[in-house]
């Protein structure tokens, strides 16, 4: 079966007419009488069209198939900055483990060799220290900011620290 009749049989499928379905499209109704004739269509036209049916995939040649993308131009942005921000944040933690290590092991080998932190040394904690604070309060800025996004708080709970010490990044799974 080729395309304009997939086209035709999910519209109906859908219960829409053609007036509808163009409405729906934004398309005017003789391109969708066009495409469900057989005539050439662009594929920004098929795509238009395919998103308001229950078609995941349709057939243009015997052996050619083209699959439908749902997302619009603005859901693409959002998961595409998600997914960016995600990356940043396990980026983040995995830099602040390494400081936390390296803060760890400053401070037994300063207690082996029985002395105190130097100005120098305390000065870059304090700057760890001023960091961390900016931090939190970015993350806090998250949890407001996804508050105003979906009017209630963020599911799952937020991780404690040792949860988010053994948990990995999901983009080195699979």
């Amino acid at each position: 079966m080729l395309v304009h009749e997939q086209l035709r049989q999910a519209r109906e499928a859908a219960g829409l007419t053609q007036s509808a379905l163009a409405a729906l499209t934004g398309l005017a109704r003789n391109q969708i009488v066009r495409a469900e004739a057989g005539e050439n269509i662009t594929l920004d036209t098929l795509r238009r069209i395919m998103v308001h049916l229950p078609l995941e995939e349709v057939t243009l040649l015997e052996r050619v198939r083209i699959k439908v993308d749902y997302l619009n131009p603005a859901e693409k942005m959002f998961i595409g900055i998600g997914e960016t921000l995600n990356h940043l944040i396990y980026a983040t933690l995995s830099g602040l483990r390494l400081a936390k290590v390296a803060k760890e092991e400053m401070a037994m080998a300063q207690a082996a060799e029985g002395r105190e932190p130097d100005e120098k040394e305390m000065a870059e904690d304090a700057e760890l220290d001023v960091f961390l604070e900016r931090m939190r309060n970015s993350l806090l800025a998250v949890d407001d900011l996804y508050k105003e996004l979906y009017g209630e708080e963020p599911e799952p709970e937020p991780l404690k620290t040792k949860e988010i010490d053994q948990e990995e990044d999901p983009e080195k799974e699979g």
